[in-house]
């Protein structure tokens, strides 16, 4: 596999402005916000590759969750990501072997609002596929970083990537 390090994109034509009344509030209080949402992963076009066999896995049962929490405060968006499978089944279309999966990742978002473009995204992305007997296990974890700075030029790194079999 090679290893990512960094990828630039043009930045998007113009920012999308804070409602005023937003704005006028956040010198008075933060402002708190809440979100959650799920995903069926049983539909035809989700599937997962095992790393050390290379079998195409078909998802066979998964509920991807997020769940969001961030505060708008002193003129900026302070955001927390998680996000988990569970009941995560998926089946080998090449050998039929059964596999449980399982997988989380965790964001962190600061978006100061006075400064255009500008913000930072952090995310630790895990995901683990286990069937009995071991030796075809197969992990993966990425650590990710995206910035964007006041002139709109991102940068993506992936700083880390650990990945074995079982």
């Amino acid at each position: 596999m090679t290893p990512l390090t960094q990828s630039e994109i043009t930045p998007l034509p113009q920012q999308t402005a804070l409602s005023t009344d937003v704005e006028e509030s956040s010198s008075k209080a933060a402002i708190t916000y809440n979100y959650q949402t799920e995903i069926d992963l049983t539909a035809p076009e989700w599937y997962e590759i095992n790393e050390c066999t290379g079998e195409h896995l078909k998802i066979t049962s998964g509920i991807w969750q997020f769940v969001m929490h961030g505060m708008y405060s002193n003129h900026a968006f302070l955001m927390s990501i998680h996000s988990n499978i569970q009941n995560y089944k998926l089946v080998s279309l090449e050998t039929g072997i059964e596999y449980t999966g399982n997988s989380t990742w965790n964001g962190h978002y600061n978006y100061p609002v006075a400064t255009p473009y500008s913000f930072t995204l952090s995310i630790v992305n895990s995901v683990i596929l286990t069937t009995s007997g071991g030796g075809n296990n197969s992990r993966l974890v990425a650590d990710l970083h995206v910035t964007v700075d006041p002139n709109g030029k991102v940068t993506v790194s992936i700083d880390d990537i650990r990945a074995g079999c079982q």
